[in-house]
């Protein structure tokens, strides 16, 4: 996401503890002391998310703390040569793959050299997790 903003408006590693809504800005509080002004504020701050918190606390409050689903999945990266090996010529693009209680997306990342691959709970991978 950094592409889409000036590099000198992005900062890592700051922790977000408070969010205050007006109507014509947002006020970001950080645990450094630092404090932010912002027209929008888009909420990727991770499991436990002050901006979740924010956002649902005044009508759902029980809806803010996250919920085992039951669920998982792998994410991985690996060669594009151990892609190939895996996927033949259908490496070389962005795939979706979806079968019963089955799935598995893959694309290639950093020009290329890499694919990165996501599958859900129930998908063999070839004993790569």
């Amino acid at each position: 996401m950094t592409s889409f903003f000036p590099i000198e408006r992005v900062k890592f590693n700051k922790r977000l503890t408070e969010i205050e809504q007006h109507d014509d800005k947002v006020v970001l509080k950080f645990a450094d002391g630092e404090v932010a002004e912002a027209s929008i504020l888009a909420g990727a701050d991770g499991i436990q998310s002050t901006v979740r918190a924010h956002v649902l606390s005044p009508k759902y409050p029980d809806q803010i703390a996250p919920v085992y689903t039951d669920s998982y999945c792998y994410r991985g990266v690996i060669s594009i040569e151990e892609a190939e090996e895996i996927f033949g010529e259908r490496a070389d693009v962005a795939k979706m793959y979806f079968g019963h209680e089955r799935g598995v997306i893959t694309y290639r990342i950093t020009g290329g050299t890499v694919s990165y691959f996501f599958s859900d709970s129930w998908f063999d991978l070839k004993g790569l997790c």
